[in-house]
């Protein structure tokens, strides 16, 4: 059976902003920061000192659904139903990413299914993440400066499941506001599940990285992790799936940028669980030279109208979330 379901955009921040009628329960929590350190200048790392495991991961998108996020479908006002102009490209950079037979290492594959391929430019790097690999290109020449190796190799020597499970949902950024990368992945262990967070200490993805890792909720994992660049945090948002693989809603967390970039111990993120009623969650990134405005919130687009509290980095202090103005999207699949 297809499902429809309804969409639109909140707003999320740090900053204080209008009280909203909050019209679900929802939870407020903090995750725990397991471990903390900085890695050994990437270059310096040997490829092969973290094995490479190959795993196929299950959608457990599908298998842990709730289906209260239906809807009856409706007519979208919003959709385009003329062809617009066709525009001509003219692609300036072109290169072979990670995947099979990857030049110039013919025998390579991506070592998962599925591969979530996705890349960030830098100032002189781009960076690219499968499952469950990274590689780091010379923007300007196209020649590796950084062969592929497992993405928990940013970790070695961390200790834990960040560095000894290479997992799955990686998501490399480049934090333009302070011309530094950013990469998160999944790391499992047992019953036990990890948000692994590393950010470099400048621009060059083969030096240093600030290394973290936080267990979002004892007894699930946070599923399908979308991590965002904004000039107040660094917002992530998660689908909670518990061990027994029951759907517990989506949840959104903000991690303190200001200390991550500086290789401080961060204050505790705050986190917002939504209840069931809700499906995914994307929060917008900063992905321009052009900072968002002091003050701004974050914008996370949600399956359903959403009104949730929000906490600060003061554990004493809450702030609030409140629905955006603009016309949600009626319908999507």
């Amino acid at each position: 059976m297809s499902r429809r379901y309804s969409a639109g955009v909140v707003i999320l921040s740090t900053a204080l902003l209008a009280t909203a009628a909050v019209a679900d329960p929802v939870q407020l929590s903090s995750p725990a920061l397991v471990r903390q350190a900085v890695s050994l200048p990437l270059r310096d790392i040997p490829a092969s000192a973290v094995p490479r495991l190959r795993r196929v991961h299950d959608n457990l998108d599908d298998k842990a659904y709730s289906t209260a996020v239906e809807s009856v479908p409706a007519t979208d006002p919003s959709v385009q139903l003329s062809v617009g102009p066709l525009v001509a490209t003219t692609p300036s950079v072109d290169f072979a990413g990670l995947g099979f037979q990857f030049p110039p290492f013919p025998s390579y594959q991506t070592s998962s299914a599925p591969p979530d391929p996705n890349g960030a430019v830098g100032a002189f790097q781009f960076v690219e993440t499968v499952n469950v690999d990274y590689a780091i290109f010379n923007k300007a020449t196209h020649e590796l400066m950084a062969d592929p190796a497992p993405i928990s190799n940013i970790w070695y020597q961390f200790g834990g499941a960040c560095e000894s499970n290479n997992d799955t949902d990686p998501i490399v950024l480049y934090d333009k506001g302070a011309n530094r990368w950013v990469i998160s992945r999944l790391a499992d262990a047992g019953s036990s599940h990890f948000e692994c967070i590393a950010v470099s200490q400048t621009a060059d993805a083969t030096g240093r990285w600030n290394l973290y890792a936080w267990e979002i909720q004892s007894g699930a994992t946070g599923d399908y992790p979308k991590i965002a660049v904004w000039n107040d945090a660094y917002y992530a948002t998660f689908r909670m799936i518990s061990n027994s693989g029951t759907f517990l809603g989506p949840r959104v967390c903000a991690f303190d940028r200001t200390a991550m970039l500086a290789n401080g111990t961060p204050a505790a993120p705050v986190c917002c669980q939504l209840p069931t009623t809700y499906s995914y969650l994307l929060a917008s990134d900063w992905d321009g030279t052009t900072p968002p405005p002091t003050g701004a919130p974050n914008y996370v687009m949600t399956l359903g109208p959403m009104h949730c509290c929000f906490g600060d980095f003061t554990p004493t202090s809450r702030r609030q979330v409140v629905p955006s103005s603009r016309r949600p999207f009626p319908s999507l699949g």
